[in-house]
């Protein structure tokens, strides 16, 4: 009897110690089968990632083929990107410092941890790596984009254009791109400039968060405090914690007489970026 006790009590240990296991695995308890390749696994992890945007399955496939070759660069390039889209920007700030430990003069990588610099207000660093990765690939349309959005972050709006001239010449039919411009020309006061870019980007990529920003600003700076409203909303409600967006939106709620509204946005624009109104004086 002792050892027929004995017997189960083990069995269910191992049953919970399996389930715990199996639990740690996530997404690649979920596939059928893993495929033996490396390759075949990337191939798999890719798919989850830009394909069919699992993107709990792809970290999981990504992290098993770093535990199958720990030097294998893209892995780490796609698990810091993902951890960068899902608001992780410290852990994927590990991922491109784990790979341009093993390839300093990896351009791609250099440009992301560029973009998660600048994003954690580190902006000479950021603007160091956006300048050698341009040295090693000046072709590469996403690091002037993106040390250009650095500049307009630092308020040297002059500057980003030209940055975000390069990366549209470079990559022309880049939605990001011709959004991000747009902003900037809003920034600068060229208001009708930024309706074309906004316009461009709108036929390349209708839904694309950064256009409703950068044109409801424009509505915003042109005086259509209703039409900014509208963009904005759109705006925010895929990025709630974008301070611009948010104080852009409490002065068209000024405007059109909503002070309720525009002392709840202007709080949490300030609570998010103590800086933002700067960035609106004189309008």
């Amino acid at each position: 009897m002792v050892k027929k006790i004995l017997k189960r009590l083990i069995a269910t240990i191992l049953l919970a110690t399996g389930a715990l296991h199996s639990a740690r695995q996530t997404s690649l308890a979920e596939t059928s089968s893993l495929p033996k390749s490396i390759d075949s696994l990337y191939e798999q992890a890719y798919d989850y990632f830009q394909g069919t945007h699992e993107y709990d399955k792809a970290i999981a496939t990504f992290e098993e083929i770093l535990r199958r070759d720990p030097h294998h660069l893209q892995a780490m390039k796609y698990l810091a990107v993902i951890h960068d889209w899902e608001g992780r920007p410290d852990t994927a700030l590990e991922f491109y410092n784990r790979l341009l430990a093993i390839d300093p003069r990896h351009a791609e990588a250099l440009s992301g941890r560029a973009s998660i610099l600048s994003k954690l207000k580190r902006y000479q660093e950021a603007i160091a790596d956006h300048n050698a990765a341009i040295e090693i690939d000046p072709t590469l349309g996403s690091s002037f984009n993106n040390r250009g959005m650095t500049y307009a972050s630092l308020g040297d709006y002059p500057r980003a254009l030209q940055d975000l001239d390069k990366a549209v010449s470079l990559w022309p039919d880049e939605v990001y791109f011709r959004a991000n411009r747009a902003y900037i020309y809003v920034f600068l006061g060229r208001i009708q400039e930024a309706f074309a870019d906004c316009k461009r980007a709108t036929a390349l990529h209708a839904s694309h968060t950064p256009i409703y920003l950068a044109r409801g600003l424009a509505f915003l700076r042109s005086g259509d405090a209703r039409q900014a409203l509208a963009d904005l909303d759109v705006a925010i409600s895929s990025d709630s914690d974008n301070s611009t967006a948010r104080y852009g939106r409490a002065l068209a709620k000024r405007k059109l007489g909503d002070d309720s509204g525009a002392e709840d946005d202007t709080r949490a624009a300030l609570k998010n970026n103590p800086d933002v109104a700067a960035r609106f004086a004189g309008w």
